[in-house]
């Protein structure tokens, strides 16, 4: 594996598609990186992108990570951008600074902290995860409401490896809502929710409600295995 966090560009180059790298370097030059710090092992930061609100990309070791950018793979160009800000500039790591604070001292910080609103959302989703996708897929069934949500949709799909039975279960509830074809989205979040002791019911009454291939395979999938037991 490629050393993380990188040190120059041919530490990370080699595992990005030749386009998302080319359009992140572009990305960096044009000064979009808002943000970056580092904690530990992992880069975060802040990429200014299409959207109003700038994006929140966190990248580790292999380039795993997340973004709240539409786009449905990672590493995306605004990964790619973080980096390359990371090796050009000097980025102070935080892990030290941290584990020497008393507890009082995280709290205080934290409470100062989530005052400003791009940190409050990652405060948000690293404290209590479940309760920040909930609201992420109330968000998501307004959207919806209003004939848009796909890129929400897409982010949310990227977190779906964080989130819990209750959370999926709303999210794929949601997905039925949509005003585009939802099935590419069901299929990825029933893989999920097929790892997380799925409610045969909940997946019936969900397939009476739309009947989409997807929904049928994980049906019969669940049905089958609880037969064989």
């Amino acid at each position: 594996m490629l050393p993380f966090p990188p040190k120059k560009e041919e530490d990370f180059a080699p595992l990005f598609p030749p386009e998302v790298l080319r359009r992140g370097l572009a990305y960096f030059q044009e000064g979009r990186v808002l943000r970056v710090f580092r904690v530990g092992e992992r880069v975060f930061g802040l990429v200014q992108g299409s959207a109003e609100a700038p994006y929140q990309v966190e990248v580790g070791p292999g380039l795993l990570g997340q973004c709240t950018c539409p786009y449905p793979d990672f590493p995306c160009k605004h990964a790619a951008a973080l980096l390359y800000a990371y090796v050009e500039g000097t980025v102070p790591d935080l892990a030290p600074l941290i584990e020497a604070l008393t507890p009082e001292e995280a709290k205080d910080l934290l409470k100062k902290l989530a005052v400003i609103p791009d940190v409050a959302l990652y405060l948000a989703e690293a404290l209590a995860p479940e309760k920040a996708f909930l609201e992420a897929v109330k968000a998501l069934r307004w959207a919806f409401r209003l004939g848009g949500g796909l890129g929400e949709t897409k982010a949310l799909s990227l977190r779906l490896d964080r989130a819990g039975r209750e959370e999926v279960e709303a999210y794929l509830e949601a997905l039925l809502e949509a005003p585009f074809d939802p099935e590419p989205y069901l299929r990825v979040a029933l893989e999920r929710y097929l790892a997380l002791t799925p409610r045969l019911s909940f997946l019936l009454n969900l397939y009476l409600r739309h009947p989409s291939e997807a929904l049928r395979e994980a049906f019969l999938q669940v049905a089958g295995e609880r037969g064989e037991e």
